[in-house]
């Protein structure tokens, strides 16, 4: 369920929808080899782990005016300090990649973590090796 708030007649009232019971659709893309070549010949690596994760977001995404839509958040932790090096709202209907959201946060972080941690086994199943 979401809870929105409306202007309804010159006064903000509450109303609670239901979110579609849709699934982020997760794709097993495989890493971009020249860009993970080029990351490795640029960057070096930490000895930090990170906590990678995509769960439900609390907060609906959408334009001015119109229905939120249900979301997810791609979120990246650095273990040792807590320090959230990237997040990403996405919509529930957006085919979520797990390769391409990591590749991201290590070109903004400017680091190669020593290890990645998940808690949701689809998304360490998107990102193990083949």
């Amino acid at each position: 369920m979401l809870m929105l708030w409306s202007d309804r007649q010159g006064a903000w009232m509450p109303s609670i929808e239901p979110v579609p019971p849709e699934a982020v659709v997760f794709v097993a893309s495989m890493f971009d080899a020249e860009r993970v070549q080029a990351l490795r010949s640029r960057l070096a690596r930490s000895p930090t782990t990170w906590q990678l994760d995509l769960l439900p977001a609390p907060f609906g995404i959408g334009e001015a005016r119109q229905r939120l839509e249900a979301s997810w958040l791609g979120m990246v932790v650095e273990a040792g300090s807590g320090l959230a090096l990237n997040m990403e709202p996405f919509l529930v209907r957006k085919v979520a990649r797990p390769a391409e959201f990591l590749l991201d946060t290590v070109e903004q972080a400017h680091s190669i973590p020593s290890r990645i941690r998940t808690c949701r086994r689809d998304v360490a199943e998107r990102l193990a090796p083949p």
